[in-house]
């Protein structure tokens, strides 16, 4: 299968045996798109329709990918964009314990923009073996030491992965709202802690926004940065200009020179 897979071009649709069972580490080929490549069953017929969730029932129905060792059956790195998989079973061969079963981008990327994007999971079945193990769930494996900022936009991209997203950008837009609500709510009543939270979910909703309007949001928060930083060392220069002192002159004092250099830009 992996000949298959690597040979693989933009708008291709390899059927994969329903019942068969395909052993390895599989990996995808690069995949600019905007054109899909497929992978799916033979036997979609028998399978329930496309947005309907699977059950162990229907494996039967399903084309098997299946890991040997405990690498992952399936990794995708950066490039392997525009992948559907439809009606397809990943698991780990008896006695494997695994940490994942398919692996989305190496942990290591240096940006969002590096990891694979646009990859859809279709009615398909991933589990471990259930004598041996492994460790749970889609977000299992990602380093704890990643930034937070980009820590929530791996669990974001790893979670669409598998479906769990909203179709288009207005779901995580209401979101935002919804959560600046909840701010608001907390604001002068609630806890530290509670308020702490609320702020979290909020940052984290912002991030979903940004991933799913195709923007990196380090990049963004770091141009709004250097915006920042900008604007005020011309506010600076601007109330030295005019004879104010910065930690003397009124916030409405500062808010004209503000609004003066936004103007200007």
């Amino acid at each position: 299968m992996q000949a298959a897979l690597s040979a693989a071009q933009p708008g291709d649709t390899i059927n994969l045996a329903a019942g068969a069972t395909y052993t390895g580490n599989f990996r995808l080929a690069p995949n600019s798109g905007p054109a899909w490549i497929t992978i799916q069953s033979s036997a979609l017929g028998s399978l329930p329709g496309a947005g309907t969730r699977v059950s162990p029932d229907q494996a039967a129905a399903m084309p098997k990918i299946v890991t040997p060792n405990s690498a992952s059956a399936l990794q995708l790195t950066t490039g392997t964009n525009y992948y559907r998989f439809i009606g397809i079973e990943f698991f780990a061969a008896p006695g494997i314990y695994i940490q994942d079963v398919i692996q989305v981008g190496i942990g290591a990327e240096p940006s969002t923009d590096q990891l694979p994007h646009d990859v859809d999971f279709d009615r398909v079945y991933v589990h471990a073996d259930a004598s041996a193990g492994g460790k749970r769930g889609t977000l299992a494996g990602l380093p704890p030491t990643l930034p937070p900022l980009l820590m929530a936009y791996r669990l974001q991209e790893r979670a669409a992965g598998i479906g769990f997203d909203w179709p288009d950008a207005m779901g995580p837009m209401e979101k935002v709202k919804e959560e600046i609500g909840e701010v608001e709510r907390e604001t002068g009543s609630g806890t530290r802690e509670t308020l702490e939270a609320e702020i979290g979910d909020l940052l984290f909703a912002v991030v979903n926004l940004s991933r799913k309007l195709a923007v990196d949001p380090r990049a963004a928060l770091e141009r709004a940065n250097l915006k920042f930083m900008d604007r005020f060392e011309k506010v600076e220069k601007l109330a030295e200009e005019r004879g104010l002192e910065m930690g003397r002159a009124s916030l409405e004092e500062l808010d004209k020179l503000w609004d003066e250099v936004k103007k200007k830009r």
